[in-house]
């Protein structure tokens, strides 16, 4: 897994910080000012990727609530995780 510095979400430059949240008992945060999400640095590829989606997510879309966010999320790890997208623990 590649772990990337940026990506462009809705227009938007967001910078992603890879960094040990264990301590905070968070998989991530997502940031709107600056744009900014963080991401744990402690999870498997298929774990990652539904965190990174779900950050992702809250940028794009801040005003969709928790529930929704949360749903989207696994339901998109979950279509890449079957089309075998998705290494898991390595």
């Amino acid at each position: 897994m590649k772990r990337i510095r940026s990506a462009i979400i809705r227009g938007k430059r967001v910078r992603i910080v890879w960094r040990n949240l264990s301590k905070e008992n968070v998989l991530g945060y997502a940031h709107q000012q600056p744009h900014m999400i963080e991401v744990d640095t402690n999870m498997d590829e298929k774990l990652t990727a539904d965190t990174l989606t779900h950050e992702a997510l809250h940028i794009a879309l801040p005003d969709l609530d928790e529930e929704a966010v949360n749903q989207i999320a696994i339901d998109i790890t979950t279509m890449l995780d079957r089309a075998e997208l998705l290494k898991g623990d390595e």
